[in-house]
C-alpha cells in the first residue's frame, strides 16, 4: 500500500524549504525577511524657524532670504557707484532700470520667504517648518561655486586683459562648463555677444570700455 504522502517512485509531495509562505497566496517568505512592503522614501526638505509676533507664529526662510539679500545688496551697491561716478543719461539709463526692477524683485521674493503657521498647530519655542525646496541634487553646489568663481575672475581680469578678450573667454568657457561641445557655437555666440554688446556701449551709449582690440572705437 502507497501512503498519501508519497508517489510511486516514494517519494514526498512536497519537499521541505527553509521558508514560509505568506498565508492564501502561496509567497515564499525567506527567513529574517519581512512580507511588507518598503514605504518609498521621501525626498529630505529644507526647514525653517519659526518666531512670534503679537501671538501669531511665522516661520522665514532665512537661506533663501539670506541669498537674495545679498544679490539685491550688491545691485543697490553697484547702483549707487555709478550714480556718483557719473550723473547722466547716458551712464545711468540701463543700470537704474535693471536696479530699480531687482529692488521690485526682491520685495516679491522677500515676502515669499514668510510664511504663517497655522493656528490650530501650536509649536513649541525653536520650531522649524518645511520650506517646500527640496534639497540641491548631488554635485549642484560645486557647479554653483564653479559658475560664481568663473564670474568673479571675468569682473577681476576684465579691466585688466580687456572687456573683448575677458567676455569672450568668459561665455565660451560657461558654454563649454554647462556642456556645450559644438565648436561653432563655442565661438560664434562669444563672438556675436562680444560684437553686440561692444557695438551698443561706443556707438549707442558713448561709454568706453577697457578693450585690447578696437581701441581706437573705444
Amino acid at each position: 500500500m502507497l501512503s498519501n504522502n508519497t508517489n510511486p517512485r516514494g517519494t514526498t509531495d512536497a519537499e521541505p524549504h527553509s521558508g514560509t509562505t505568506d498565508g492564501a497566496q502561496g509567497l515564499l517568505t525567506m527567513p529574517g525577511a519581512s512580507s511588507e512592503p518598503e514605504a518609498p522614501s521621501t525626498p529630505v526638505m529644507h526647514t525653517m524657524r519659526t518666531f512670534s509676533i503679537g501671538g501669531q507664529r511665522y516661520g522665514v526662510d532665512l537661506a533663501h532670504l539670506g541669498f537674495v539679500t545679498a544679490i539685491v545688496a550688491w545691485c543697490a551697491w553697484y547702483g549707487v557707484d555709478a550714480w556718483r561716478a557719473q550723473k547722466t543719461i547716458t551712464n545711468l539709463i540701463l543700470i537704474v532700470p535693471a536696479v530699480v526692477g531687482a529692488l521690485v524683485l526682491y520685495v516679491v521674493i522677500a515676502l515669499k520667504c514668510f510664511k504663517r503657521v497655522p493656528p490650530q498647530s501650536v509649536p513649541a519655542r525653536g520650531f522649524t517648518l518645511a520650506t517646500g525646496r527640496n534639497p540641491l541634487k548631488p554635485g549642484m553646489a560645486s557647479r554653483i561655486a564653479v559658475t560664481m568663481a568663473m564670474l568673479l575672475a571675468f569682473v577681476i581680469v576684465g579691466p585688466t586683459l580687456g572687456f573683448d578678450i575677458a567676455c569672450f573667454a568668459y561665455i565660451a568657457a560657461m558654454l563649454l562648463f554647462t556642456g556645450e561641445r559644438r565648436l561653432w557655437v563655442l565661438l560664434g555666440v562669444p563672438l556675436l555677444f562680444c560684437a553686440l554688446v561692444l557695438y551698443c556701449f561706443t556707438q549707442l551709449l558713448y561709454t568706453p570700455l577697457p578693450l585690447m582690440f578696437f581701441r581706437g572705437n573705444s
